[in-house]
């Protein structure tokens, strides 16, 4: 009875031994599972965050190139101004000039003066020295307009305002439509803009003998801003 009982109970122990056994090999696979369940899931959020830093840096490299290519923009136009102030800002002689059907010499002009506090007309009509001093006085003399002109001709000068300074600005016709002298203005917008105002004087070298009969009344001599 008692070689029963002990066969018994060396059975149940082997059991038991074999079942411990059994569950620490299965604790030990679902440990080895959770470990590596959460190893994946770690390198995942690192992937993500690199990810992220990834596009971080991409967003940070695109808007430095966006900005360094709008200053390189700004440069290179600084740099034709300064290539154009070496010559005369008036169409000489012995330089290229636009001259339409009708005799009319048009040019335009980027100036280098921030025109701030400019009166809010912006279409001028200069018929002697005196007008163009005068409309020196209100602006510059940076357009150093050739004098010579005056003597067969008026001056029409139109300021425009543009919201960057890498907008081009071309006074592309001139007409005497409804009776008067109209400037046809064309603007080219570059996909990249410089953040500064900009500021050009549209120039048109009329013969007086095509102003007769005209009504110039949109047009302003300088000498009546000055007077008020």
């Amino acid at each position: 009875m008692e070689e029963k009982n002990s066969k018994k109970i060396k059975l149940i122990t082997i059991f038991l031994i074999l079942f411990l056994i059994i569950f620490l090999i299965i604790f030990f696979i679902i440990g080895i599972f959770i470990y590596n369940l959460y190893k994946d899931k770690h390198e995942i959020s690192d992937l993500n965050n690199k990810i992220v830093n990834l596009e971080n840096t991409i967003d940070s490299k695109t808007s430095d190139l966006f900005y360094k290519t709008a200053s390189l923009e700004y440069m290179v136009d600084n740099l034709n101004r300064d290539i154009e102030s070496e010559n005369s800002n008036v169409p000489e002689d012995d330089q290229e000039k636009d001259v339409d059907n009708n005799g009319v010499i048009k040019y335009e002009l980027k100036t280098r003066e921030s025109l701030g506090d400019i009166p809010n007309i912006n279409k001028y009509f200069i018929d002697s020295e005196d007008e163009l001093n005068n409309f020196y006085s209100i602006f510059s003399d940076e357009l150093d307009l050739n004098k010579d002109y005056l003597n067969d001709n008026s001056v029409f000068i139109q300021v425009e305002k543009v919201s960057s300074g890498s907008i081009k600005v071309h006074l592309s016709s001139v007409t005497f439509d409804d009776n008067t002298v109209n400037f046809v203005v064309d603007k080219d917008y570059p996909q990249v803009g410089t953040a500064d105002i900009g500021f050009w004087y549209l120039v048109a070298i009329i013969p007086n003998n095509k102003l007769n009969n005209l009504n110039l009344s949109d047009w302003s001599k300088p000498s009546e801003i000055i007077d008020n």
